[in-house]
């Protein structure tokens, strides 16, 4: 059995993201968690909605970043 794709995200630059650009004090698994699921959702909206406005992935991450947590 094969993967098409294979995600990698670093625990440690998770955290460091919470801490430093979110503002979290002590992030745990919830807030590491929710920025999976925001960075997973963000690389999946091309797909899901194909357009000249979703074409930009690091946009996509961005904004949903400032509306993580």
């Amino acid at each position: 059995m094969h993967a098409d794709c294979v995600i990698v995200l670093d625990n440690a630059a998770l955290n460091r993201v919470a801490l430093d650009h979110l503002n979290i004090t002590t992030p745990d698994f919830s807030h590491t968690n929710s920025l999976v699921s925001k960075i997973m959702a963000a690389s999946t909206t091309t797909l899901r909605h194909p357009g000249y406005m979703n074409n930009d992935l690091v946009g996509l991450i961005a904004v949903r970043l400032n509306h993580a947590i």
